[in-house]
């Protein structure tokens, strides 16, 4: 918190963003630049949701933390957020409802995208297995090829939980072989992704 003043030379306070949301924005900075690195999408093609996700155009679109180009949406019919809380544990998802809290608010807002795209929550953990997962909502049989996986129930649907690193290398593979016109050349497309970097 500090002071500043307008155009007109009136101060005033002027209030800094929290650590949770400076840690929340550099999280997702991080996912978008895996998502980039994973498909070759240019920046104006893959970028943060600005303000949080109440930008009026994502609002109306698709209100997760990360916004894909129409071509790329077309393919990639998932609803992204993202959640950086370093005390979670992978072994919280597996409690009973009444007893992870925390998380079913996590997913409950992963589910309030379009009913067209698949609801997903990436996150962060730092106990035990350290490193980044992501779980999916009716998850399609190609992220279970990659080991390890684990299934879990919130509100009687069922979720998928991986290493995000996995979920990027089972979908690259896919889309390196998917031919739609989005102009990326085939060298860029079959590019490895460098998972090492995703998982402690």
């Amino acid at each position: 918190m500090g002071f500043r003043y307008n155009e007109a030379g009136v101060k005033y306070i002027h209030m800094s963003p929290s650590g949770s949301r400076r840690k929340g924005k550099s999280f997702e900075r991080q996912i978008v630049k895996l998502f980039r690195e994973s498909f070759g999408l240019k920046p104006e093609e893959c970028f943060r949701t600005p303000n949080s996700g109440g930008h009026p155009y994502a609002a109306r679109t698709d209100p997760g933390d990360i916004q894909f180009c129409p071509e790329f949406r077309d393919w990639f019919n998932f609803h992204v957020e993202c959640k950086n809380h370093r005390g979670t544990r992978l072994e919280q998802f597996f409690q009973t409802e009444n007893a992870r809290c925390g998380i079913n608010r996590w997913l409950d807002q992963a589910t309030c995208g379009p009913k067209h795209l698949r609801p997903m929550l990436v996150f962060q953990t730092g106990r035990g297995t350290a490193g980044i997962y992501c779980a999916v909502r009716e998850a399609p049989a190609a992220l279970r090829i990659l080991q390890p996986y684990a299934v879990f129930e919130h509100e009687r649907k069922c979720w998928t939980l991986l290493p995000f690193a996995n979920f990027l290398l089972a979908y690259g593979t896919q889309f390196w072989r998917y031919d739609s016109g989005m102009n990326k050349s085939n060298e860029k497309r079959k590019q490895q992704p460098n998972t090492t970097a995703y998982v402690r």
